[in-house]
């Protein structure tokens, strides 16, 4: 659920600066840099709550 928003969230910001070069390979960047650091504080959840 989170992973889609923040995806949203990235080709929106893309879509607002107006990278008509390269957007595609950005907003891949953006949106995995995000998922890496969406897992790492779930994870981080999970091993608190144990």
């Amino acid at each position: 659920m989170r992973s889609q928003s923040y995806d949203g969230a990235s080709n929106m910001s893309g879509k607002q600066m107006g990278l008509a070069s390269k957007p595609s390979s950005r907003e891949l960047y953006h949106s995995l840099q995000g998922a890496l650091v969406e897992s790492r504080h779930y994870t981080r959840l999970r091993l608190d709550a144990l």
